[in-house]
């Protein structure tokens, strides 16, 4: 009895001690070339912990292409869930091959987090030929009739699509020969924090959130940021996560009142970002402030003509 009793709270024991717990499996481990290799995700957190499945799951094995990706199968457990996900890969390399841990996030407690998986031995091999067996004899030619009227009919589609392509070709050219020089060069020589800030008002000019486009609006703002952080401060913002980001910004003399905004306002973005949040009005307002305030306290400082002439 008491057996039966520790297998049952086994598992709320564990997931009382870490909110979530991935694994990955296969259905076997050893493949032949060109195979379907199909690695079993499985995620088993509380209720509270929400999975961020809408990030492609990254796979960094060389030799491998992975194919699809499953939908999200889901089992209610007592107070904890299980998801499943299925990755089918394959390879057309042969030799014992380590698919090293896949990282998978996931948001607990108001910060986005992330957990990993086991590593998987996987053995590839050629398709086996009975060398031994007597070979088989080829077949002959079979003659194929020809329809003269089908032959003719492709042959003046290919020569229509061709004639169309031509065309099309030529207008597109002497459209851009009209042009003037000025449009087709690039000319933007504004500084990192000059383009996201005018971003920033074009955004603000534009509202999204008024044509229920939430998700989008906070999508590009993070985005405007993030690029921002990266080009203009040199510091990885576009693949860290808001935690890893945050404490890197920490480590730079800004002020912590700022970062602290920062952090609430990144983290909210994730939850509309990836759990479907509604925040109110003033939130869309409040982290597009906080952009605008980081951007002009981390940018630097251009001296004006008058200061260039005197150091002159």
């Amino acid at each position: 009895m008491w057996l039966t009793v520790m297998m049952i709270m086994a598992p709320l024991l564990f997931l009382h001690a870490q909110s979530v717990r991935i694994t990955a499996t296969l259905d076997s481990t050893n493949y032949r070339v060109g195979d379907w290799i199909r690695i079993q995700l499985s995620a088993e957190h509380a209720s509270q912990a929400t999975m961020l499945w809408d990030q492609p799951v990254k796979l960094a094995v060389p030799g491998f292409e992975k194919l699809a990706e499953s939908a999200i199968d889901s089992i209610q457990q007592n107070d904890f869930l299980t998801e499943r996900k299925t990755i089918t890969i394959t390879t057309f390399d042969t030799g014992v091959w380590q698919i090293p841990p896949i990282t998978c996030y996931f948001l607990h407690d108001g910060r986005t987090d992330s957990a990993s998986t086991n590593s998987l031995s996987v053995y590839v091999s050629y398709v086996a030929v009975d060398t031994a067996a007597a070979a088989r004899p080829m077949k002959g030619i079979f003659p194929v009739a020809t329809d003269h009227f089908s032959v003719w009919w492709l042959l003046l589609s290919v020569i229509s699509l061709i004639l169309l392509l031509l065309t099309a070709w030529y207008f597109l050219l002497v459209k851009n020969r009209n042009k003037p020089s000025h449009i087709l060069q690039n000319n933007d020589r504004r500084l990192p924090h000059e383009k996201a800030f005018d971003h920033l008002v074009l955004l603000e000019q534009q509202k999204p959130w008024e044509q229920k486009l939430v998700k989008e609006y906070y999508v590009q703002v993070t985005q405007i940021l993030r690029e921002y952080i990266e080009t203009g401060l040199g510091m990885p913002a576009l693949e860290n996560t808001t935690h890893e980001l945050i404490a890197a910004l920490r480590k730079k003399p800004l002020d912590e009142t700022l970062i602290r905004q920062l952090n609430a306002d990144l983290q909210l973005a994730d939850l509309v970002k990836f759990a479907k949040a509604q925040p109110a009005t003033a939130s869309h307002l409040q982290i597009l402030h906080t952009a605008k305030v980081f951007i002009q306290q981390t940018a630097p400082v251009t001296p004006s003509p008058e200061q260039e002439g005197g150091a002159t």
